[in-house]
C-alpha cells in the first residue's frame, strides 16, 4: 500500500486501517499547495493542533512511567 502525490511528491506507505489520505498527507507534508487548495489552511492547522496534542500526551504518559517506583 504505496501512495503518492503528484503534486508535491509526498510517499505514504504502511496505511493502518483507520488512516485517512488527507490527514496523513497534511501531517506529512502540512506544506503541500495541493493540501492547501482542496483542504485550506484551518484544515492543516487542525491536522497539525491534533496531532501535537496526541504526541505530547504520550510524552506525558512516557513521563509518567519513567517516574514510578518499583520497591
Amino acid at each position: 500500500d504505496l501512495v503518492q502525490c503528484y503534486y508535491c511528491g509526498l510517499l505514504l506507505v504502511n496505511w493502518e486501517e483507520n488512516d485517512e489520505v488527507w490527514q496523513q498527507h497534511a501531517m506529512h507534508n502540512p506544506k503541500c499547495v495541493y493540501v492547501l487548495l482542496y483542504k485550506g489552511a484551518q484544515f492543516i492547522e487542525n491536522v497539525k493542533n491534533e496531532f501535537n496534542e496526541i504526541r505530547n500526551n504520550r510524552s506525558n504518559s512516557n513521563e509518567q512511567v519513567h517516574r514510578c517506583k518499583t520497591e
